[in-house]
């Protein structure tokens, strides 16, 4: 066929595309392909269907591996067996008094080198996995070996205090500021509460009314010697408590 007296048209546009570079925040979209741990009991009734490591979540992400495992470090984030996990406010909040109390107990300071493996050890004798109080250390101290860990000040106090009033408060329920800074100041050492004021917070609280303060959910979230028990053999009662574990992956069977 011969085109040689056809017409052809050509449109030229004028607009211009640009591609802007998005990179879409890794912590809240990993927090929700997480399961939250709430308690030892909540967590034996998870059916094994949803069971999901670390790995495979993360390989799920759109994001690369060294942002994956920030927001992993930042959330808290742990791993039981091939289940992973993100702690609520509740169990962080839980955790952190434990470890006060047992360095009260063992007349420890927060300042100083800790024993990690002691202070889990004591954590599960609370129903908090050991593999919890690892990721807590993970991301709140400033230098680490296997066995001890020392706690960066200023991460700690902005944590807990952060942790504190996701566990505390909510929209619909604020808190007053002088209980929020009393209780908090009350889970620090003594010489590091000067430095646990609501200045320190700022873009992680909001102040609904003068006297009182709520986590703000639109800011920011939350985040050697092996030493061998030479305690005494545990009563049946004990060994139940410290062997959570066993119980976990027995109610998952």
């Amino acid at each position: 066929m011969d085109h040689s007296d056809s017409l052809t048209a050509i449109a030229k546009c004028e607009a211009t595309l640009e591609a802007i570079p998005y990179s879409p925040a890794c912590g809240p979209l990993l927090k929700g392909a997480l399961p939250v741990f709430t308690d030892l009991e909540s967590a034996q009734k998870l059916k094994p269907a949803a069971v999901q490591s670390k790995q495979s979540i993360l390989d799920d992400m759109p994001m690369s591996s060294q942002q994956c495992n920030q927001a992993w470090t930042d959330l808290c984030a742990f791993e039981v067996g091939d289940q992973a996990w993100c702690p609520s406010p509740f169990m962080l909040w839980k955790l952190w008094t434990s470890i006060t109390s047992a360095c009260t107990l063992r007349g420890l300071s927060l300042d100083q080198s800790l024993d990690t493996q002691a202070l889990a050890r004591t954590s599960e004798e609370d129903d908090i996995p050991a593999p919890l109080f690892h990721a807590v250390m993970s991301k709140i101290q400033v230098d680490g070996g296997t066995t001890h860990a020392k706690i960066d000040r200023m991460k700690c106090i902005l944590w807990t205090g952060s942790v504190l009033l996701q566990s505390r408060t909510s929209v619909a329920s604020p808190m007053a500021v002088l209980d929020f800074l009393r209780e908090w100041k009350d889970q620090l050492p003594e010489e590091w509460r000067k430095e646990a004021t609501l200045k320190a917070l700022q873009g992680i609280y909001l102040r609904p009314g003068p006297e009182t303060i709520r986590f703000n959910e639109d800011g920011s979230s939350t985040q050697h010697i092996h030493v061998t028990s030479t305690q005494p053999k545990a009563t049946a009662s004990q060994t139940r408590v410290r062997n959570w574990h066993e119980r976990f992956k027995n109610a998952r069977r």
